[in-house]
């Protein structure tokens, strides 16, 4: 039985013949963690039939007086990794996940613990150019519902359910959110780099006959115009006009050929920093080749602890790069409690099927961690450089995301780039953005 944490909030009594880690896992998620209410298991039937208010049976027994029930697939009663033969089939228009064809029931929470856990990742798969695990390899990508929260839309369905079966209590949908965050990589595009970069990149442009932007370096450099990847007074506007908290992600590896910010020793630089972390929530970025590397992430984290004054506890990895399990177990060592690397790089969407935070389920120790992960849904350069889509189509398919956040209740979150308002290299997509805010807004004031 599991134990009830805070007495003032609705209960859900659960019945399940077994109570296994998966089970207790994906239950906290969808209880706790989403819908903000408690639940215990029970695995007697005489103690299940003596509880009050929200019932639900997790069996394939009847009881005569419970109406919601969902009949175990048993993914949630094993203990192994198996390379299932999954597929999409659809109840009630919503895409549920089967297993092997050999169960035509309808499971949500295996098809919630299957996503969740990122169970697929830690089978065989092609890895991308930069070892990642592609999207092309998911599911839900490859049945053309990776824009859609499956997971969310479940974990609704299930509390209209439990709403259903009672007339007095009711559960309330989650809150829809709105988290912008961004990736510094390039915190400037001339200014702070030396001579020498700007020399090497000079010539670069000369042989590529980039001339507009040697004239634009040689006015930034002189004082004359403003570094173009130096947009954070708009960036401070956008939050206090729309009353947004965001979170910064910065990159401080040493230079090389995927970590090109200027070094983090520059007084510049670490006030920009500095200046951030006073307003705003502000994480490591680990460099392109830390990702297996936990002396490489200590170090890189040691020192925005000493630019900022404070306490580093959140990631996002650089390129989205990690590997599971050893990236993230890697991260709870060095004391790190959020991460916010899922999402895929090629494709935007639903990862994990969900817009909520959750905590890190280790597959391989089938156990539960208190490492909470932050799956975010759009990124500018998936839009433009992995996608190769126009801004007028990215705006319908993020609207439309946004929406169905909205219908279930969730956190919408973006991953912008201050070098993505570089109306040279950006053209057209300048004002994406903030249309993307406006449109939050007001799904937000329709909910």
């Amino acid at each position: 039985m599991s134990k009830v944490q805070n007495k003032n909030i609705p209960t859900i009594s659960v019945y399940c013949p077994y109570n296994t880690p998966r089970l207790e896992y994906t239950l906290d998620f969808i209880f706790r963690c989403v819908l903000s209410v408690n639940f215990i298991v029970y695995t007697d039937k005489n103690k299940f039939n003596t509880q009050n208010g929200f019932r639900f049976n997790y069996s394939d027994n009847s009881f005569s007086d419970v109406t919601f029930q969902i009949i175990p697939q048993g993914l949630l009663f094993d203990n192994m990794i198996h390379n299932f033969n999954t597929k999409i089939v659809y109840h009630d228009q919503k895409p549920f996940i089967q297993f092997d064809d050999n169960s035509d029931h309808l499971d949500p929470l295996s098809t919630i613990f299957y996503c969740i856990s990122r169970y697929e990742e830690y089978l065989p798969f092609p890895k991308d150019l930069h070892g990642r695990y592609p999207a092309t390899s998911s599911l839900l990508f490859s049945e053309k519902i990776l824009e859609y929260p499956i997971v969310d839309v479940w974990i609704n369905w299930i509390r209209l359910q439990l709403n259903d079966s009672q007339i007095d209590l009711t559960i309330p949908k989650p809150t829809f959110q709105y988290l912008p965050s961004y990736d510094i990589d390039h915190v400037r595009a001339y200014l702070w780099k030396g001579w020498k970069r700007n020399l090497g990149s000079t010539i670069k442009d000369i042989l590529f006959f980039r001339f507009s932007t040697i004239k634009e370096r040689i006015a930034v450099l002189k004082g004359k115009k403003k570094d173009p990847f130096d947009i954070f007074d708009y960036w401070n506007h956008l939050h206090q006009k729309y009353l947004l908290e965001p979170i910064y992600f910065w990159l401080l590896g040493d230079y090389n050929r995927y970590d090109k910010n200027p070094h983090f020793s520059i007084p510049a630089f670490r006030s920009q920093i500095s200046t951030v972390s006073q307003k705003y929530k502000v994480g490591i970025h680990p460099s392109y080749a830390s990702y297996l590397n936990p002396l490489q992430i200590q170090e890189e984290k040691k020192r925005l602890e000493k630019i900022t004054q404070k306490s580093i506890q959140i990631n996002r990895f650089h390129f989205l790069k990690f590997n599971l399990p050893h990236s993230y177990r890697m991260l709870i060592d060095l004391g790190f409690k959020k991460d916010y690397s899922m999402a895929y790089p090629d494709a935007i969407g639903f990862r994990a099927g969900t817009s909520h935070p959750f905590f890190w389920y280790d597959l391989n120790k089938e156990e539960k961690t208190d490492l909470q992960i932050h799956p975010f849904q759009v990124m500018d350069v998936t839009l433009k450089n992995y996608m190769k889509i126009q801004p007028e189509e990215a705006k319908v398919r993020i609207e439309r995301m946004i929406h169905l956040i909205q219908e279930n209740g969730g956190i919408f979150t973006t991953l912008w780039h201050n070098s993505s308002f570089h109306k040279s290299e950006w053209e057209g997509w300048s004002n994406l953005y903030e249309e993307i805010i406006l449109c939050q807004k007001k799904e937000d004031y329709a909910s």
